[in-house]
């Protein structure tokens, strides 16, 4: 497929295909949206024929083969003696002979190993890969990066073109064009990026004529992006499965004997494999990617590991993957052959060690002492729920806000309980090079004497603030809630009750509420800097909206907040997107319901990342409020795209302080939210359902009464 028009030709390993056909991002929007064909005719192509091929198979890799079925796809390792990864197998059988096709450049050393083991089986190797090659039809896939649902699942094939394959369209033995009667398409497999097929070189062009086609930057960039290694590129010769995550795909962990398999077995029982594969958010201003096997290090120039395959990703920028020591800090900054990179864990640094876990409370096993359990997505989903339930509980906020431990962890995310508190700790970050919004803790007001004292409270800090000379363009401002000052006042009892928050229809609370935030933006502009109206859950944002609305026209640069989570904000971001309006964005906190809010992760995600989109390429002032190391990328790649300081990251007080400093250092703008005041406990219950491992040390300071 070189010869079509704007083909650029891979380099190593890939030679022979197109790297891309003249705009790979268009070409990853395309495999996003539909189906398009990647040519990986570069790839080996083994056929094994004979009577004896599925058990002969079965005994020499990782995978039960002995049955397999006509038609279902698998993959399979070959191993070692010591367990380490040689050749990864991508097979299916169509009944009478099974198709493997493997890494460029490895078909040879296959075939080779696999002659070298027939003894006297009834079993024929052939290497194919002088007539046949793979071509995949890719996608639909999803955008920030994952597979088809219906991988390995034997899931509904293409239609393919008129005219190319044998029986059905789909391959088959009594077509024409291939060798001993084979058709074009010799065999069909299901892959993680859609359909592969094993194929003559004359399906190319007719598949090229009925599909778009991308290139294998398109293509290599979902796969980094689906946190799926490549055998060759993120593995080395010393290689293990559990390393990079090949256990759940490759290994049957309850078949019989074959090569490396005890190595398997410890790992899989004891855990604790040397290395692990991670996923690297690369930073967005380099203008290259980190090359292949390149170290990875500390800041302080310590290798812990190396790049395996770089790619720029559409949607999430700059992205790697890479494989380092188990005992790394899964938190700790990396550099990527120079280049700043965050990483994600792919591969847990407890892998293998698998414990099973039964209803009955007495026989659950307890992990070995130092081990951490992971909560699962839908665990830590119920722990959210719960946690954001306590938020509004009195009785517990009673017991927590006097439990004498307590201060400990308060101390992380809260600024203490006084002004004084509140200056000193933004002295110490504006000292360190970044910009700082306070906010008074306290919400759901519905006392008029108490709103009127939160405004007072704010007019006395930016006083404090002026003097201090720290609010000097805006370098630290306030951060007000609606309802801590009287958005709630007025409501009937009726809106207000068991626990709920009054629906957006109080014109009392409108009016006070906005009187109090004239205030407050007045001081504010006076000492030379600026006021954001935060966001609350949903049955207040409309009003809070209009607060802002009323003054904005008197007071331009006054900010307002704005929740991914919340199924509104598309079409708020939209409307606000304005010249020089000031608009936070941040996923959300509040427990909302499904009507009115995405809940689950990767829907809010997704949610945030078209928001960011259309803030960044408006005329607004867009500040981005999130610790995603993933939005994180997004939004400095969309950022080169804008005047410099033309926009701001946030990002909470106590959470990725490392990572503050590092954005600030590299030239960003970054603004620390720094809560203050002595009603901190809804705030700190937020912060822990964001991050519940914060959780185990927060129980034990209310354990600690007595």
């Amino acid at each position: 497929m070189l010869d079509i028009n704007g083909a650029v030709e891979a380099e190593w390993p890939d030679e022979g295909v197109a790297a891309h056909y003249g705009d790979p991002v268009r070409e990853q929007r395309g495999m996003a949206e539909g189906q398009v064909l990647v040519d990986r005719t570069n790839r080996g192509v083994v056929k094994v024929t004979g009577p004896d091929r599925l058990s002969w198979l079965h005994s020499l890799t990782s995978q039960h083969l002995e049955r397999l079925s006509p038609g279902r796809t698998e993959q399979a390792l070959i191993l070692s003696p010591q367990g380490h990864l040689e050749h990864h197998l991508s097979l299916t059988d169509d009944g009478a002979a099974t198709w493997i096709h493997v890494e460029p450049h490895t078909a040879k050393a296959l075939v080779d190993y696999l002659d070298s083991m027939r003894f006297m089986l009834r079993v024929t190797v052939e290497d194919r890969s002088a007539e046949l090659g793979v071509l995949t039809l890719a996608g639909p896939l999803p955008a920030e990066g994952g597979v088809l649902s219906n991988t390995y699942a034997g899931g509904a094939r293409p239609v393919l073109a008129d005219g190319v394959g044998g029986r059905d369209g789909v391959g088959g033995r009594d077509g024409v064009g291939g060798r001993d009667g084979e058709s074009e398409v010799a065999a069909v497999l299901d892959g993680p990026f859609g359909t592969d097929l094993i194929a003559a070189s004359d399906a190319a062009a007719r598949l090229a004529a009925a599909y778009p086609v991308a290139g294998l930057w398109a293509f290599e960039a979902a796969r980094i992006a689906a946190r799926v290694p490549r055998p060759g590129l993120d593995t080395d010769h010393k290689t293990l499965p559990h390393e990079v995550g090949l256990i759940e795909t490759a290994v049957h962990l309850n078949k019989g004997c074959y090569r490396g398999q005890e190595t398997v077995a410890r790992i899989h029982n004891l855990g604790h494999p040397p290395r692990r594969l991670v996923f690297l958010h690369l930073d967005g201003s380099a203008d290259r990617l980190p090359a292949h096997g390149a170290p990875l290090t500390h800041p302080d120039g310590t290798q812990v590991g190396f790049v395996g395959s770089a790619a720029r990703h559409f949607e999430l920028g700059p992205i790697a993957l890479g494989l380092v020591k188990r005992s790394l800090d899964p938190g700790a900054t990396l550099l990527a052959d120079g280049i700043a990179a965050a990483q994600e864990v792919i591969v847990a640094p407890d892998a293998g060690a698998n414990v099973k876990v039964t209803l009955r409370r007495d026989s659950v096993p307890q992990p070995p002492a130092g081990r951490r359990t992971l909560l699962s997505s839908g665990g830590r989903l119920m722990l959210r729920k719960a946690l954001l339930a306590a938020a509004a509980s009195e009785r517990i906020r009673q017991a927590a806000m006097s439990a004498p431990g307590a201060q400990a962890i308060v101390g992380r995310y809260v600024a203490g309980e006084s002004s004084e508190g509140a200056v000193a700790v933004a002295r110490a970050l504006r000292s360190a090079g970044l910009l700082v919004t306070l906010d008074y803790l306290g919400e759901d007001t519905t006392d008029a004497r108490r709103a009127s004292a939160t405004a007072a409270q704010y007019v006395h800090l930016l006083g404090k603030l002026a003097v201090e000379g720290l609010t000097e363009g805006g370098a630290v401002e306030v951060s007000v809630k609606p309802t801590a000052i009287g958005l709630l006042l007025g409501m009937n009892d009726e809106g207000a009750g068991a626990g709920r928050r009054p629906p957006d229809s109080g014109e009392i609370g409108v009016r006070i509420a906005t009187e109090h935030l004239e205030r407050i933006v007045t001081a504010a502009r006076d000492a030379g800097t600026t006021v954001t109206v935060d966001a609350e859950d949903h049955r207040t944002t409309q009003a809070g909206l209009r607060v802002a609305a009323a003054l904005r026209p008197r007071f331009g640069s006054l900010g307002s907040v704005l929740q991914a989570a919340l199924r509104r904000t598309e079409a708020d971001v939209r409307e606000l997107a304005a010249p020089g309006v000031r608009v936070r964005l941040c996923k959300g906190a509040y427990a909302e319901p499904a009507s009115e809010a995405y809940d689950v992760r990767h829907d809010i995600d997704k949610s945030f990342a078209r928001c960011l989109r259309i803030l960044m390429a408006g005329p607004g002032y867009p500040m981005i409020a999130t610790h995603d190391p993933r939005l994180i990328a997004i939004t400095r790649s969309l950022g080169l795209a804008r005047p410099a300081g033309s926009f701001e990251y946030q990002m909470l007080y106590g959470v990725r302080p490392d990572e503050q400093r590092r954005l600030a250092a590299s030239g960003a703008k970054v603004r620390v939210y720094v809560p203050y005041g002595g009603d901190w406990y809804p705030y700190l219950v937020r912060r822990l359902a964001e991050r519940p491992a914060n959780l185990a040390l927060f129980l034990r300071s209310l354990g600690s009464q007595s």
